[in-house]
């Protein structure tokens, strides 16, 4: 959707047919990149960032995508090693571009958060030298302080540690007490909101009666709804808290509830709940481990941590809990995916069509328990293979609506493969040139947003596939032969029911797919 109100809205009619400037379609994703970071979804943000690097022509542009990609992985992704790279890039590489001065502050900083401090005093130092009336010249001197004290920044994160259980498939389960962690998801955003409840609510600590009606005027900072019984917004119940928030010219509604009850919730929303409950249980872990992770990287820290539709997690409040899911979730209660002690980024898709993807293919970064490992369970599955065929001119005026100038398609030429045979980069040969595109992020979208076929908007469900024309001339087709649903990286749902079918327990189906991993519990 996103895509086409920028082509329609951003280019006159007649160049939908016409090559788009570069930089402009650079612009886009860089674009599309803030809005994936304002919702969490960060390995999308870093893939349209590193596609708007290497389609930019304009100096200043690439140096902006390089920059939000090292904000990116500083910030969300804890990868400062990798931060530093962009940062000393855009010293070497954009001198001359509004992004230098603030590169030299940041890569000192990135620096030091991990745990470099006397390589990051030189580049404060720098900083100082080359602009002393700067806007990061205070912070650079307070860094410089610490440095020379020694003294550490004070952790942003104030959760309790996670308890590490002992490794292997045989250690104890872990203790089922209930986690008093909660998460804060955001629901909507009203000019007046109403609350009701079976049992009395209280609004701030005091008593009000069983429905409250807040309009924002009279909202003049954050205001908590609770009630021993649960909460009915819109018609939704919801367990936990309603919390108000003066946002703008609205209030932000946000649902504060028990962990294990948001994933109560979201289970049934992300996998069927008739599905083998071993399947489900892997899903529990796997979706807790997501919203761990995001409650520990919160985009809007004050006052919310995830949504509840898929921007995060498909979350629908108590109506969509069932007795499966709720068995799942308390089989597993507490249970989160860890490395080196901290939650990991427990990506998960639908089908990987036989075969993980490795992160660092697919979006432009690696990490250790993401890893390319083939999966049989998945090919047999529902969307474990596929065949897509279109006509060529549907998928030429495709490329061209697109915004790419290309006519009379003669060859699609892979360029790039990842491990898992994944189609990364390929070439357009066309009458006039070659086009060389992302197969995810330029390729795919063009075909999935402009074919035209009834398959809308998965045309091409993955990139596991191969490519071939068959045919000339007028009655000549493009077929795509290949496998899976998404992106292919973490859990495959398909996989883990393939797997749970076969007696196979959760355990390890969350060792398949995330090796490396330690299961571990949250206090």
């Amino acid at each position: 959707m996103i895509l086409t109100l920028l082509f329609a809205a951003g280019f006159p009619a007649e160049s939908r047919a016409q090559q788009l400037p570069p930089d402009a379609m650079a612009r886009f994703y860089i674009n599309e990149a803030s809005y994936w970071t304002d919702v969490g979804k960060y390995l999308e943000a870093l893939e349209d960032l590193n596609t708007a690097f290497d389609t930019a022509q304009d100096p200043a542009i690439r140096a902006e995508a390089s920059s939000q990609k090292a904000t990116l992985l500083l910030t969300f992704l804890d990868d400062p090693p990798a931060a530093v790279r962009e940062y000393d890039g855009i010293l070497q590489n954009f001198q001359n571009t509004a992004f230098y001065e603030p590169a030299i502050f940041q890569s000192g900083f990135a620096r030091y958060s991990a745990g470099d401090p006397a390589n990051a005093a030189p580049l404060f130092q720098r900083y100082l030298r080359e602009f002393p009336r700067g806007g990061r010249a205070t912070t650079a001197t307070f860094m410089l302080e610490r440095i020379a004290r020694n003294l550490p920044l004070p952790s942003p994160d104030s959760r309790p540690p996670l308890k590490v259980d002992p490794p292997g498939n045989d250690r104890p389960k872990p203790a089922r007490t209930v986690s008093s962690t909660r998460i804060r998801i955001a629901l909507k955003n009203a000019k007046s909101v109403t609350v009701s409840s079976a049992m009395a609510l209280t609004r701030d600590g005091h008593e009000a009666g069983l429905t409250v009606t807040v309009n924002l005027p009279d909202l003049h900072g954050s205001s908590r709804i609770a009630s021993t019984a649960p909460l009915l917004v819109d018609g939704i119940r919801y367990r936990g808290d309603i919390v108000l928030w003066p946002d703008t010219s609205t209030i932000l509604v946000v649902n504060e509830v028990p962990l294990e009850d948001y994933i109560a919730s979201v289970l049934n929303s992300e996998m069927p709940s008739h599905w083998p409950a071993e399947a489900l249980k892997a899903q529990a872990v796997a979706a807790r481990t997501y919203a761990s992770y995001h409650m520990a990287h919160p985009h809007d820290a004050a006052r919310f941590d995830v949504f509840d539709d898929t921007r995060s997690q498909a979350y629908n409040g108590a109506r969509s809990e069932t007795a499966a899911g709720r068995q799942a979730v308390d089989a597993t209660r507490g249970e989160i995916l860890t490395y080196e002690g901290k939650p990991l980024l427990a990506y998960f898709t639908a089908n990987n069509g036989g075969t993980t993807a490795d992160p660092e293919a697919v979006f432009g970064k690696a990490f250790p328990y993401l890893k390319f490992v083939p999966d049989s369970y998945s090919s047999q599955q529902q969307w474990g293979k596929w065949t897509r065929t279109f006509s060529l001119a549907a998928v030429e005026a495709a490329l061209q609506k697109a915004g790419y100038g290309i006519t009379g398609i003669r060859r699609i030429i892979p360029v790039k493969t990842c491990p898992s045979g994944r189609l990364v980069e390929l070439i357009v040969e066309h009458a006039n040139g070659q086009k060389r595109l992302h197969t995810r992020t330029e390729f795919r979208r063009a075909i999935n947003m402009y074919a035209g076929s009834k398959m809308q908007p998965e045309n091409l469900p993955e990139i596991l596939m191969s490519i071939k024309i068959a045919g000339a001339g007028s009655t000549a087709t493009l077929e795509m032969t290949g496998g899976g649903w998404g992106h292919g990286v973490g859990l495959s749902q398909y996989g883990a029911k393939g797997m749970a079918e076969q007696k196979v327990p959760y355990r390890k189906i969350l060792n398949t797919y995330y090796p490396g991993a330690q299961l571990s519990t949250a206090n």
